[in-house]
C-alpha cells in the first residue's frame, strides 16, 4: 500500500478512477495525479509506471498519444532523446520510433 494522500476534490471521476486502481495495485501514483493531467495522459503513465518506466519528465510537454510512443521505446531500450522532440507530430515520432528500433537491430536507416 502507498503512502499517497488523495484529495478527491481535485479530480474527476476518470483521473480517480486510474488514480484508486493504481493505489489498490500497489502503485504510488504521485508521479501523474496531478488535476492538470486529463485521464488520458494519467492512463500512460499508470502504465508506465506499472511496467517500471518513468515518462513523468515528458507530461507536461507531450500528449497522451506522443507520451504512449516514449513509453515503448522506453520499453524497447531505445534512446529516445531522438524521437522525443515537442516539435515531432505523432506521426514524425513514431517514424523515428521505427528508425531507432530498426537501427538498434543492426540495420542502418535514416531517413
Amino acid at each position: 500500500m502507498t503512502n499517497f494522500n488523495l484529495d478527491e476534490t481535485l479530480f474527476d471521476e476518470m483521473q480517480l478512477n486510474i488514480i484508486k486502481k493504481h493505489i489498490d495495485g500497489g502503485y504510488n501514483p504521485e508521479s501523474f495525479a496531478n488535476p492538470k493531467y486529463d485521464w488520458t495522459k494519467m492512463q500512460v503513465a499508470a502504465h508506465a509506471v506499472r511496467k517500471g518506466i518513468d515518462i513523468s519528465k515528458y507530461l507536461d510537454t507531450f500528449p497522451s498519444e506522443q507520451l504512449d510512443l516514449i513509453r515503448l521505446g522506453i520499453s524497447r531500450g531505445l534512446d529516445i532523446e531522438q524521437m522525443a522532440n515537442p516539435a515531432y507530430s505523432f506521426d514524425e515520432m513514431y517514424h523515428k520510433l521505427l528508425i531507432l528500433e530498426y537501427n538498434k537491430n543492426g540495420k542502418t536507416y535514416d531517413r
